[in-house]
C-alpha cells in the first residue's frame, strides 16, 4: 500500500471567490432563488439568477476545466438539500449551471476563452465541420482517400527516443506520486485538451474528413500521456512505440465513449456520441459526407459499415453506460491497456517483467479505491466487466480494420490509413 494519497486536482476546492458581476435585479424581476442550489440570490451571473456562491463555483470550474465525479454516483443529486456537514455535489452542481443557461460568452467576467485543441484541421466552426482548406484531406477519385501519416509515426518514435517527462504532478521533492497516480493527473490533462469545456450540440450529417486529422493529433497527444508515467518513460524507445502502437487505438475507443457519457448522458437509448473536440454526432441516425465523394457513393458507405456502429453499441457503449465507471476506473483501464504485453510480439523480456510489475501495482490501488474508498470489498464481477470493456475495444479495433479491407475489396471506399505503421 502506498502512503502518499494523491489529491485529484478536479478535488481541490476553494471557497470565497467572487464571479464577477452581480447585478441588483429585483426590480426588474428576477427570481429571488438561484436557479442552480434555491438559495437566495439579488443578481445575475453568467446571464442567468443564480447565488453567488454557485456563480463562483461555476467560474472557477469553467477557468480551470474541471473534471468532478457525482457523490452519489447516479448524477442526480438534490442541490437544495446538501449532506449535512458537507458541500453539495460539484458533478450535479456544474451540470445543473449549463443545465439552466450559465454561459461565459457576452459575460462581463474576464475569462478567456480557451481553444479546446491545437491541432490544425483547417476546420471552420460550422456545425457541419466542413474543411476550409480541401488541400488538406479530400477524396479523389470517387472514393480513394489517401494520407501519408508517415510523418506523424516519425515524429512519435523521435519522441520516445528522450528519457525526459512529459509535464508530471507538481508536488514536494520529498513526495514520490506512483506511477498510476501519474497517469491519472496526465489523462485529466490529457482530457482537458481533447474534450470540449461546454456544451456542444451534436449533429446528423458531417464531414468525415474531419476526423482523420484529429486522429493523428489523438495518436500524438496519447504518446505525450504515456510519457508522464516513469516506467514507461525509461523503457527504449523502439519497446515505447511498440506498446504505444498496441495501446493508443484502444484507449480512443474506451475515452471517446467515457467521455461522450460523461458529456452527455449514462441513458443507455441516449446516442450522442463525441467524435472530436469540436464535432459530436447523433450516432444512431447520423450521416457522412466527403469533399469529392459522391452522395450516393457516401450513402453506400454508411450502410456498409452499419454493423460496426451496431457493435461499438453493444461492446463498449451499453456495458460502460451500465457500469458508470468513475475517472479512477476509466485511469486503471488504460493502465491495463498500455502495459498489457501478451499480444505484442517482439518485445525484450526486461519489458514484459517491467509491465507485470507495473499490473500488479495498478491492481493493488484499484483494490485500495474499491476497498477502503468505495466500501466494496466484493468488487470481483465488477472488474471483470471492465476486463471486458478492454476485450471490446480489441474487437472493434479489429472489426473496423477487417471493414476497410472490405471496402476496398469490394470498391466501396478505398485508404491507406488503416494500412499505416499507426494503425496496421
Amino acid at each position: 500500500m502506498y502512503s502518499f494519497n494523491f489529491q485529484h486536482p478536479s478535488r481541490l476546492d476553494h471557497t470565497g471567490e467572487d464571479s464577477g458581476v452581480d447585478t441588483s435585479g429585483r426590480s426588474k424581476g428576477i427570481p429571488d432563488t438561484c436557479l442552480v442550489c434555491g438559495a437566495l440570490t439579488r443578481g445575475m451571473h453568467f446571464q442567468v439568477a443564480t447565488c453567488r456562491a454557485c456563480a463562483a463555483f461555476f467560474r472557477r470550474s469553467v477557468k480551470a476545466k474541471k473534471v468532478y465525479r457525482c457523490r452519489r454516483g447516479n448524477r442526480n443529486c438534490d442541490l437544495t438539500k446538501p449532506p449535512n456537514g458537507k458541500p453539495i455535489c460539484r458533478f450535479c452542481r456544474l451540470q445543473k449551471c449549463y443545465k439552466v443557461g450559465m454561459r461565459l460568452e457576452n459575460s462581463n467576467d474576464d475569462i478567456p476563452q480557451v481553444s479546446s485543441s491545437s491541432y490544425s484541421a483547417g476546420s471552420s466552426s460550422s456545425s457541419s465541420g466542413s474543411p476550409q482548406d480541401s488541400s488538406y484531406l479530400r477524396v479523389v477519385n470517387g472514393n480513394r482517400l489517401e494520407r501519408d501519416v508517415d510523418k506523424v509515426v516519425q515524429e512519435i518514435k523521435e519522441f520516445f527516443k528522450s528519457n525526459v517527462r512529459f509535464g508530471g504532478i507538481h508536488v514536494a521533492s520529498a513526495i514520490h506520486a506512483t506511477p498510476f497516480q501519474q497517469l491519472q493527473y496526465a489523462f485529466l490533462k490529457f482530457r482537458e485538451e481533447m474534450v470540449p469545456s461546454g456544451p456542444i450540440q451534436p449533429v446528423t450529417l458531417y464531414d468525415k474528413l474531419l476526423v482523420y486529422p484529429f486522429m493523428e493529433h489523438y495518436a500524438k497527444r496519447s504518446a505525450q500521456m504515456m510519457m508522464c508515467c516513469d516506467p514507461f518513460i525509461y523503457l527504449p524507445g523502439e519497446e515505447k512505440y511498440k506498446l504505444f502502437k498496441h495501446a493508443w487505438p484502444l484507449i480512443h475507443f474506451i475515452e471517446r465513449q467515457f467521455s461522450s457519457c460523461e458529456l452527455f448522458s449514462y441513458d443507455i437509448n441516449d446516442f450522442r456520441f463525441l467524435l472530436t473536440d469540436k464535432l459530436a454526432i447523433q450516432a444512431d441516425i447520423a450521416q457522412v459526407y466527403m469533399e469529392g465523394m459522391s452522395p450516393e457513393k457516401a450513402e453506400e458507405l454508411g450502410k456498409f459499415c452499419s454493423p460496426l456502429r451496431q457493435g461499438m453499441f453493444e461492446l463498449i457503449t451499453v456495458p460502460m453506460k451500465q457500469l458508470q465507471l468513475s475517472q479512477f476506473e476509466i485511469c486503471y483501464i488504460i493502465g491495463l491497456i498500455l502495459f498489457d504485453t501478451t499480444e505484442i510480439k517482439g518485445l525484450q523480456e526486461e519489458t514484459k517483467i517491467v509491465a507485470e510489475q507495473i499490473l500488479e501495482q495498478f491492481s493493488s490501488e484499484l483494490h485500495n479505491y474499491y476497498t477502503y474508498e468505495l466500501k466494496m470489498p466484493n468488487y470481483a464481477a465488477r472488474h471483470a466487466k471492465l476486463i471486458r470493456l478492454i476485450s471490446g475495444s480489441q474487437q472493434m479495433c479489429l472489426k473496423l480494420c477487417e471493414y476497410m479491407v472490405m471496402a476496398k475489396v469490394f470498391d466501396i471506399f478505398i485508404t491507406n490509413i488503416y494500412d499505416s505503421e499507426l494503425i496496421a
